[in-house]
């Protein structure tokens, strides 16, 4: 149930603060904690005291663990989005679009924390088998967003090739966070680069 259709009254610290601003610090303590010592032992409790939130506080935003995983995944794909369309906003100032989503790419598939964030997500989906639809629609959404983004960018790509790409990257993104290793970060980043020059290539073929 959603805040917006329930009909108890908000809790008291939320009516002494912005209702976002409150949520908006659950998530973030949800996303370190992640990040930090892994999804399976992101309890709700755990996260209400990183937060600085009663538990009560915090299911009236998440009433159940999943939620709040959910939560968690989307904030972590929001930044990415929000990282990836304030490089495109660098073109303006006369960069090249393409080259700084390349040189983002291979930045990004380094971020060891949130590579093991993804791989933790697999492991609860296991326990937690209504995560498991949830996380094929995430997935397609992804893509899709994804898709609008490298097309923003001037680069005329189907969804089969975003998808190719996208299951490369994750593919080195994993293989990354298996020792986090400095070689392992190089063959990760050298996979990223090649995948995202052979998607450029057929763009521009």
């Amino acid at each position: 149930m959603s805040p917006s259709s329930r009909t108890d009254p908000l809790p008291q610290q939320a009516e002494n603060q912005d209702t976002r601003s409150v949520r908006q610090r659950i998530v973030d303590a949800a996303l370190e904690l992640a990040q930090t010592i892994g999804v399976q032992a992101m309890s709700q409790a755990r996260v209400a005291t990183a937060a600085g939130v009663r538990q009560s506080h915090l299911t009236y935003y998440f009433p159940t663990r999943v939620d709040l995983i959910k939560a968690t995944v989307h904030a972590i794909s929001d930044q990415m989005l929000e990282a990836t369309n304030a490089t495109l906003l660098l073109n303006g100032q006369g960069s090249d679009p393409v080259a700084e989503l390349r040189n983002f790419s291979v930045q990004e598939v380094c971020n060891i924390p949130h590579a093991r964030l993804f791989l933790s997500m697999m492991v609860a989906a296991e326990e937690e088998p209504s995560l498991r639809e949830w996380l094929y629609d995430f997935e397609q959404e992804s893509i899709d967003q994804w898709l609008g983004v490298y097309r923003m960018a001037g680069l005329d790509i189907s969804r089969d090739d975003i998808e190719l790409f996208h299951a490369t990257y994750v593919g080195a993104t994993l293989l990354c966070a298996q020792t986090g290793t400095e070689a392992a970060i190089q063959r990760a980043a050298r996979l990223a680069g090649l995948a995202f020059d052979r998607l450029v290539n057929k763009a521009q073929g």
